[in-house]
């Protein structure tokens, strides 16, 4: 799988389950979630995503660059 489909693919499902954030947020608590490239935009994504604690948590972080 090539990545950009990955991540298209991984957007759409990411759309889908926060459509309804108050059905999600009351029965699951906050979603867990990997960052994986942890350049700027990944970075940028982990600082939008702490700032709504009560709908995610970044459990994990992955990159192949060791300077990241």
């Amino acid at each position: 799988m090539e990545r950009r489909a990955f991540l298209k693919s991984s957007s759409v499902l990411t759309g889908g389950l926060l459509t309804n954030q108050q059905t999600f947020a009351a029965e699951a608590g906050p979603l867990k979630v990997a960052i994986i490239g942890c350049g700027d935009r990944g970075k940028g994504i982990m600082y939008v995503l702490n700032d709504l604690p009560n709908l995610f948590k970044v459990t994990a972080v992955c990159d192949v660059l060791d300077f990241r």
